[in-house]
């Protein structure tokens, strides 16, 4: 298994769920290995480093045999000439992964990106039933789905309304898509160069399953 590290600077282990959140939140629920560095990290000085788990591999920081780069927040790094797949990020095998489109490697490096909105504004994402205050039970989006749920609406709104939206948030949008279902966030999608126009566009078509949609009347739609 390849895997990424990240170096937190001067922080020190076991580094808090608080900064964990903050800096690292598309890592929230994996298995992390933490060690302490002292004044040897890849920035010469000391800090905590972090892994997510992996049996028989050494969590250490090697200078001249690791790649590393500075993110606002943390540095990170990998084996040089050994850049983690997709196949290597999932959060779950491939039977437990919500319905999705498998992009192909030329696309987008072949994730998967689930499809959270059909055109008639329901949602294949996990539900759960909840008990409401009339004592009946009604199914809603389990409460991990419901941001993505959220973004696909804009992504949606944006297209079939010929809406504006800024290129970084339509970048944020297909992050949190790939970020659902792998431990990938920007620096990572960054370093895997994953984040071409293309890949963006086909992204947010597989987010809001364009593919599926009946022939559109009128200004109904444009996914051309």
């Amino acid at each position: 298994m390849k895997r990424f590290l990240y170096y937190l600077p001067s922080a020190s282990v076991p580094v808090s769920d608080a900064v964990l959140t903050g800096t690292l939140p598309h890592l929230a629920g994996c298995r992390l290995e933490q060690g302490q560095i002292m004044s040897r990290g890849p920035d010469g000085g000391s800090g905590a480093l972090l892994a997510i788990a992996a049996d028989g591999q050494a969590l250490q920081h090697e200078k001249g045999s690791q790649t590393w780069i500075k993110t606002p927040d943390f540095w990170l790094g990998w084996t040089t000439g050994k850049m983690p797949g997709p196949d290597d990020l999932r959060k779950m095998p491939d039977d437990e992964m919500v319905l999705s489109y498998k992009l192909s490697q030329t696309a987008a490096k072949g994730f998967s990106i689930p499809v959270a909105r059909h055109q008639d504004g329901e949602s294949p994402l996990p539900k759960v039933r909840t008990w409401d205050e009339d004592g009946n039970f009604k199914k809603a989006l389990a409460s991990e789905w419901r941001g993505l749920y959220a973004d696909a609406d804009e992504a949606y709104d944006y297209i079939t309304r010929h809406g504006t939206i800024s290129e970084e948030r339509i970048t944020e949008i297909a992050v949190a898509a790939i970020s659902s279902q792998y431990y990938a966030g920007k620096a990572e999608l960054s370093v895997m160069e994953v984040l071409t126009d293309e890949a963006i566009k086909i992204i947010i078509w597989a987010l809001i399953d364009a593919a599926g949609w009946d022939q559109q009347q009128g200004d109904d739609a444009d996914v051309k």
